[in-house]
């Protein structure tokens, strides 16, 4: 799964968050002597070259399948791939999944590749075990593969794409078994392991104790960041819990992850805790002119305010510093509710 870029994020409307491509550079892949002490440069750059040479034939491979012009061509590609993933050989699969997997648009027969992706499932190399899960996933998953792929979750994992294929085969629930392992792998010790596993949980639904250990780990020094841009703020089915800690990171100020944390509130919020987002969205158009978070906290009221809010909403249309454009949605907001201007 490719790595989002961490940044403000775009003023623009909630629609429910798109997963990412599974797709990761095949130069993540490539096979290189593993050093001891200090490098070896003649070894470093041959090992360069042989990454240099497998993205190549990747994609020369995607460039024949993808091309618009020569039927004839594609066919003997997709052909090719199908021989490359037979192969005895542990790289050339490799290559080949990568291959595969880079033609995720393209309309061929998808499924008729699943055989010759299951023998390395379980593969005792985690880049091509992972790669094979992403590629089984892109041929159709079966019912019977979801245990299989908890099981082989659990006892070695599939890389920076464990998390994501739990989330694709349990669409999104993980509140369940599933969600136990991505549990597992959260670690307070391990930034890198524990941003990986959340990324992967983009959108999805969380048991309470996984949400609980998600809180507790946004507690933890230098975690802050990743919990609220990749889990909390995207968490399908935010508890009173949830919301309190993405309010209590708004209150700090008017940071990027502030902002993410007012962002995420735009949706997964039940109505049994709308009322408190209401309340704190008030309070923040009361004491903050602009930014990031005021412009959505403006949002969060226009959705979450009822009658209780008309107070606050009053004593905002009558402030005299008051842009009109928003004295008039503050106003229009006061009418909607039935309260009087």
């Amino acid at each position: 799964m490719p790595t989002q870029k961490e940044h403000r994020p775009k003023r623009r409307a909630w629609k429910s968050p798109e997963r990412p491509s599974p797709i990761q550079s095949p130069a993540s892949d490539r096979r290189r002597p593993a050093a001891q002490g200090e490098a070896d440069p003649q070894k470093a750059a041959e090992g360069a070259e042989a990454g240099g040479a497998f993205n190549l034939r990747v994609q020369e491979l995607t460039k024949g399948a993808m091309q618009l012009d020569d039927e004839a061509l594609r066919e003997r590609t997709i052909q090719r791939i199908r021989e490359l993933m037979g192969s005895g050989d542990p790289q050339e699969r490799l290559l080949a999944l990568n291959a595969f997997l880079s033609l995720y648009e393209l309309d061929f027969d998808k499924a008729a590749f699943r055989e010759l992706i299951l023998p390395d499932l379980r593969n005792g190399d985690e880049a091509l075990r992972a790669k094979a899960w992403l590629a089984l996933m892109m041929s159709g998953l079966k019912e019977e593969d979801a245990s299989l792929m908890r099981q082989v979750a659990k006892d070695q994992g599939m890389g920076d794409s464990t998390t994501y294929l739990l989330y694709r085969m349990e669409k999104g629930d993980l509140t369940g078994e599933s969600g136990e392992i991505v549990r597992s792998l959260l670690d307070p010790k391990d930034q890198r392991q524990s941003r990986e596993a959340m990324r992967g949980t983009w959108g999805a639904k969380y048991s309470p104790q996984l949400e609980k250990d998600i809180i507790a780990l946004s507690r933890q020094q230098g975690f802050e960041h990743d919990t609220i841009y990749y889990a909390l703020s995207t968490q399908q089915n935010k508890s009173e819990a949830t919301v309190n800690r993405l309010l209590e990171v708004i209150s700090q100020g008017n940071s990027d992850t502030a902002g993410r944390a007012a962002w995420g509130l735009q949706q997964g919020v039940s109505p049994e805790v709308a009322p408190a987002v209401a309340d704190a969205a008030a309070k923040i158009v009361t004491t903050r002119t602009s930014g990031y978070v005021s412009d959505r906290a403006w949002t969060l009221l226009d959705r979450y305010a009822g009658p209780d809010q008309l107070p606050a909403l009053q004593q905002i249309a009558a402030k005299p510093n008051l842009p009109q454009e928003r004295r008039n949605q503050v106003n229009q907001l006061i009418a909607r509710l039935g309260g009087a201007n």
